[in-house]
């Protein structure tokens, strides 16, 4: 199913898939395991909860620098109406 999902995931056989370790596609697979039960092997758990963290603190920046750019269009554009 992962190979499916993710084209780019290397498989090596059933029940087996190997992803190139960066932010996106750690999200993915956050929210894949979010709604299926995936397993990750006892000795990748810790390099999995790293590489969760730092996905989560990107897409948490991302976010805030995402509404401090609404807001400063927001206030370019309600200066300009009045």
């Amino acid at each position: 199913m992962a190979k499916r999902l993710f084209p780019g995931c290397d498989g090596k056989g059933r029940g087996v898939a190997r992803f190139t370790a960066n932010r996106r596609n750690t999200g993915d697979l956050n929210w894949l395991m979010l709604r299926y039960p995936l397993r990750i092997r006892e000795t990748d758990a810790l390099r999995w909860q790293e590489a969760l963290e730092g996905a989560r603190e990107f897409a948490r920046a991302r976010g805030a620098h995402g509404r401090r750019r609404r807001a400063s269009i927001r206030r370019r554009h309600s200066s300009r109406v009045r």
